[in-house]
């Protein structure tokens, strides 16, 4: 999966086929699980697949979105969020704080 370097509203339906393919290999991770009666250990692609839906999240948001690692998004050239954990902080700090929703830490703290 190759993601653009900056994200905008355009990527949407780039995004929406990304996600619907990531189900398909989530789903077929979780039915692998099942008939072996594994334990969930990693579930990659149900990780995959949730990081790709909180990303589209943060791009309908309409700020602007660039991949800054992996896992990591930079919002506005000053914030960094965590696509796994709801996490986010200033870039050049240390300290990370908790969001609930990635609307939610748009309309807070980067549109303040």
């Amino acid at each position: 999966m190759i993601l653009p370097p900056i994200l905008a509203l355009e990527d949407i339906p780039y995004l929406n086929n990304l996600i619907k393919d990531q189900k398909v290999k989530a789903d077929a991770e979780r039915l692998e699980w099942a008939t072996n009666d594994k334990q969930e250990m990693s579930m990659r692609e149900g990780r995959h697949l949730r990081n790709l839906t909180t990303l589209k999240e943060f791009v309908l948001t309409g700020a602007k979105i660039e991949n800054y690692s992996a896992g990591l998004v930079i919002i506005d050239d000053k914030f960094i969020a965590s696509l796994a954990s709801n996490k986010w902080r200033v870039e050049g700090k240390n300290k990370w704080y908790r969001y609930k929703s990635p609307s939610q830490l748009v309309d807070k703290y980067v549109r303040k």
